[in-house]
């Protein structure tokens, strides 16, 4: 429930903002669109089931990893060299998750 209430309220929140700066999208980017949000959604709905199924002390670490794939994406798909306190941070959430097995 608390994730539905969020996504309602920010999207509340970023109505206004939206209408006033809102641009017709070319029909060509309909459908790349809906795909992001159709896997958004299911992200978000294997999340739910992940935290329904087992103990949110095993998965919270897990979510962490996160900003592990977004580095490793960023450095081989866009040639984004991480900074200094990127890598520190990667290595604090290794040893944290590496520690908490």
């Amino acid at each position: 429930m608390v994730m539905v209430f969020y996504t309602v309220e920010l999207a509340v929140i970023t109505a206004i903002p939206s209408a006033l700066t809102w641009k017709p999208m070319a029909t060509a980017d309909w459908v790349p669109l809906l795909g992001i949000g159709f896997l958004a959604q299911l992200g978000q709905y294997c999340f739910l089931e992940a935290y329904r199924s087992a103990d949110a002390s095993i998965l919270a670490p897990i979510g962490y990893l996160s900003i592990i794939f977004v580095t490793a994406v960023g450095y081989f798909a866009f040639n984004e060299v991480p900074e200094r306190r990127v890598i520190i941070g990667v290595c604090i959430i290794l040893s944290a998750l590496i520690g908490a097995a």
